[in-house]
């Protein structure tokens, strides 16, 4: 494996003693994103509880909130212990708002650190590897928990939304106890996977936005009011909440570009593949490609590109130039 002069495998890392700049920083964001939280909390309610009260959230405010998850992948370069307070720390202000999918693949972010770290360190330790393993664990639970509760608080705080045992009867023929635990995965699924199957088989065409529904949410933060690209597809099928819908990134895509669309994938597949190159040859750089993975998770799954998906990318190369400026090359290893 060919590795550049940053790598970890080329020196002992050791904590730097330009930190408590960059810590302060991270401070100062989490605080700000807290603040806005209790804000919310003051004028809209218990979000987390009744979770149909974040669709009035003003854009700004959202955005600000959920800015600080990019500094999860940058805890394992920052932080020598204390890494689980630390994420929660992160990820806290966005499950307070109910924003499940984002909170998750911020943990995620996280992990593919730890195993970027671990593979470029070549580890060969058993117990460093067994405790890698069940770091992993870990965090694949909590983000279970993280998905699992938001699914059943958002369906008992709603009187629009169908009841779990109602769906139970529409799509299940038994009612055992591991049906409860894989129904929030399966109408994730079932709602991508039939909106792509809807739009492709019925040729659906977007006659409510002016804008291709791809691109459609960058222009919302433009003045004067308009549509986010799942709100517009909320319209062509019809919806009982304010939400829109996410019909998978195939879907997306196809409903303005058709078979065009397979030309995204391929340049995505290109720009990931060099993406990766660039992380295994400068360490500093992992938390960066770690995030421009999830955030290409979450636009798979939602099928849209989001303004948030540039802000976090802009977040994350601030916070990666902030580093590498002070020169943070020395870490210890795992």
């Amino acid at each position: 494996m060919l590795l550049g002069k940053d790598s970890i495998a080329d020196k002992e890392f050791r904590f730097g003693g330009n930190l408590k700049f960059v810590k302060f920083g991270i401070s100062l964001h989490l605080a700000i994103a807290y603040l806005f939280v209790v804000y919310i909390y003051i004028t809209k309610g218990i979000v987390l509880i009744n979770q149909n009260a974040r669709f009035g959230i003003p854009t700004g405010v959202e955005y600000a909130v959920k800015s600080v998850l990019p500094i999860a992948a940058f805890i394992p370069f920052l932080f020598k212990k204390n890494h689980v307070p630390m994420i929660l720390l992160v990820v806290l202000p966005s499950i307070l708002l109910g924003y499940r999918g984002t909170s998750v693949l911020a943990l995620v972010s996280y992990v593919i650190c730890i195993w970027y770290i671990a593979t470029l360190n070549n580890m060969k330790i058993k117990a460093a590897k067994r405790s890698k393993k069940y770091l992993y664990i870990f965090f694949g639970i909590i983000c279970f928990i993280i998905v699992f509760s938001g699914f059943y608080l958002r369906r008992t705080s709603s009187s629009e939304l169908a009841a779990v045992d109602v769906i139970l009867d529409l799509y299940f023929d038994y009612n055992d106890w591991w049906v409860y635990l894989i129904i929030p995965f399966y109408l994730g699924f079932k709602e991508t996977i039939g909106l792509t199957n809807t739009i492709i088989t019925s040729d659906t065409e977007n006659n409510i936005n002016e804008h291709t529904l791809f691109f459609a949410d960058l222009f919302t933060v433009l003045p004067g009011e308009r549509l986010a690209a799942g709100q517009s597809l909320g319209k062509i099928f019809g919806t009982v909440e304010d939400g829109g819908l996410t019909p998978g990134l195939l879907g997306g895509l196809y409903i303005d570009y058709g078979i065009l669309s397979f030309i995204f994938f391929f340049i995505s597949g290109i720009s990931l593949r060099f993406i990766s190159k660039i992380a295994y040859r400068n360490i500093l750089f992992v938390p960066v490609a770690s995030l421009i993975i999830t955030q290409f998770i979450h636009l798979f799954h939602r099928g849209f590109l989001k303004p948030e998906y540039i802000t976090s990318l802009m977040i994350a190369l601030f916070y990666y130039l902030l580093i590498n400026k002070f020169k943070i090359l020395n870490y210890e290893k795992y």
